[in-house]
């Protein structure tokens, strides 16, 4: 049973182009590329621990963790200026969530989209910098 769920994650990650990054790759994306950061994580998540500097809160899920799809994908079009070439990083809280955001993202034709592995909780365990939600 594990052999066979492991397969069909390994086949499932073959058929989107996105790629894990860590947070050294996310801030030479940024610094080098212009690289814009979507964080996909609930407003009370974005409020109790703050957000990375410069990342653009768009949830990808309601508070019943019920997908956002049209919304989400809107949200990202505005980002881009519909420009699918840009950089895009998609952020969570331990990078599960932003799997299914960045596979949603590639799915709809975006070419350079990326996932920080570990999320939110890999950035602090680096000891980065967060700063305050504003609405």
């Amino acid at each position: 049973m594990k052999l066979l769920f492991s397969l069909t994650i390994f086949f499932v990650t073959l058929a989107f182009s996105y790629k894990d990054i860590d947070n050294t790759e996310l801030e030479q994306l940024v610094s080098n590329e212009g690289a814009i950061i979507i964080d996909v994580r609930l407003e009370d998540e974005w409020k109790d621990t703050g957000i990375i500097q410069n990342s653009i809160p768009l949830t990808y899920f309601d508070k019943s963790f019920k997908p956002m799809m049209n919304e989400f994908l809107n949200g990202a079009n505005k980002a881009t200026h519909g420009d699918k070439l840009k950089p895009i990083v998609v952020v969570c809280r331990t990078g599960q969530r932003s799997v299914i955001a960045s596979q949603a993202l590639d799915k709809t034709g975006y070419k350079n989209v990326y996932n920080l592995k570990y999320g939110i909780y890999g950035w602090r365990s680096d000891n980065k910098k967060l700063v305050k939600y504003a609405k």
